[in-house]
């Protein structure tokens, strides 16, 4: 494998392992020794990932230290170019993966609300808060996490319906979640809208609402397909996508 394509494959997948928490913000990477082992690569692409990911803003190299994960926001806001030439072409696959997370995702909903254990309900309950407290962050301009947030509730249904093959489905689709989110942010809705979504899915699933539950999700991710459908025509038409506030989804 070249340098270049290695270097490439690196970036991504590092890049999407942060995004979807598994290298959270603050957590130490692995070295560059134990990188290169893992994808099977010379050093010399992994110290080049780690620098491109440094200038993103997404890591930050300590010299004698380590390299931590400064920031997930940054790794959806600094890399926009990069990230759309790499994932968003055509913009039609944008709004086809949105039509398979409202059925998978409604469906994971149900099936939360039926097979939730207490545990669950309390580590979902967490994370809806934790999703609240980042959008005040957002809202009053501070540095959030609420795309990890955000994808931790998404991601702790998919795992209460316990059924693998839900959050399987979504693995598949590497930053997919993650863009969803950015795009749909850009496009701009009021900014309390995600609590009132979240809310409700989550009151449906506590009290065991199948029916509600799934009709919450769906209410939810169709309201996420109607922002990412007006992105192609106001791009075509030549206008800015970047709305002078920036709202969540």
């Amino acid at each position: 494998m070249k340098n270049n394509n290695a270097n490439r494959m690196i970036l991504d997948d590092m890049k999407a392992k942060i995004l979807r928490g598994e290298y959270p913000v603050g957590s130490k990477l692995p070295s560059e020794r134990e990188l290169s082992e893992y994808y099977n690569v010379s050093r010399i692409p992994v110290r080049e990932a780690l620098k491109a990911l440094s200038d993103m803003g997404i890591l930050e190299i300590k010299r004698g230290a380590g390299t931590f994960v400064k920031s997930t926001a940054n790794a959806m806001q600094n890399g926009e170019k990069e990230q759309t030439e790499t994932f968003m072409q055509p913009d039609v696959i944008l709004l086809e993966t949105i039509h398979v997370r409202k059925l998978l995702e409604s469906e994971a909903a149900a099936q939360a609300a039926k097979n939730i254990r207490k545990d669950e309900i309390d580590d979902l309950e967490k994370a809806l808060i934790t999703t609240i407290q980042e959008i005040r962050k957002l809202k009053t301009g501070q540095d959030n996490d609420f795309f990890q947030a955000d994808a931790k509730f998404h991601r702790l249904i998919l795992r209460a319906s316990h059924n693998p093959v839900f959050e399987q489905c979504l693995e598949a689709m590497p930053n997919i979640m993650s863009l969803h989110q950015y795009w749909s942010l850009k496009m701009t809705t009021p900014m309390d809208e995600v609590v009132t979504y979240h809310c409700s899915i989550f009151e449906n699933i506590l009290i065991h609402n199948e029916a509600g539950a799934r009709e919450a999700m769906m209410a939810h991710l169709s309201r996420v397909e109607e922002l990412l459908a007006r992105k192609v025509p106001e791009e075509k038409e030549g206008e800015s996508p970047v709305p002078k506030v920036w709202y969540t989804t």
